[in-house]
């Protein structure tokens, strides 16, 4: 039973706290022997080696856990910059025209997808693309990249709605 505590303490805490846990658990497995009378017995041997034990497993449980959080955090932080540069803020007006946009994902495990928007004014008036690419993950996000650039670029240089929608029909049917 004493082991418990250090299993218990693999999953919330980092390994160092793990290990005390794990000793002190192992020190009052040995201890157990004065209040239940049975030191060096094989019961009190099998005690102390199960704690022993299970406390060294949950030292390393609780390594791979934090190991794992720790790269998790990293690919959150990268999964954010990607959706940002993806979605930069849009201003808040352009000319007379107010503008928002809010990315909300509709995994809570997503952070980035295939989900577009972009505003930008040109000489042929305010242009904007509201879209959402078809499939998931990281097939989805370079459909949605490669979408964005080219309506960054059409949407300067072609002088009509209908020419920037052909040169991005062109650009997703390629």
């Amino acid at each position: 039973a004493f082991a418990v505590a250090a299993i218990v303490a693999s999953a919330t805490t980092t390994a160092r706290r793990t290990a005390i846990v794990a000793v002190a658990a192992t020190v009052l497995a040995a201890a157990s022997a004065f209040w239940n009378h049975n030191l060096a017995t094989v019961e009190w041997w099998v005690r102390l080696a199960v704690t022993v034990s299970i406390g060294a497993l949950s030292v390393i449980l609780a390594k791979v856990r934090v190991r794992r959080e720790h790269a998790l955090r990293h690919m959150t932080a990268i999964a954010e910059a990607v959706q940002r540069a993806l979605l930069p803020a849009v201003p808040s007006s352009i000319g007379s025209l107010g503008v928002a946009a809010r990315y909300v994902s509709a995994t809570n495990e997503a952070l980035v997808g295939g989900d577009l928007y972009e505003v930008t004014e040109t000489s042929h008036g305010v242009r904007m693309i509201l879209g959402d690419a078809r499939g998931k993950g990281l097939d989805a996000v370079q459909m949605a990249a490669t979408v964005l650039a080219a309506f960054r670029r059409a949407a300067a240089t072609e002088p009509t709605l209908t020419a920037l929608t052909t040169d991005l029909d062109n650009v997703v049917s390629a």
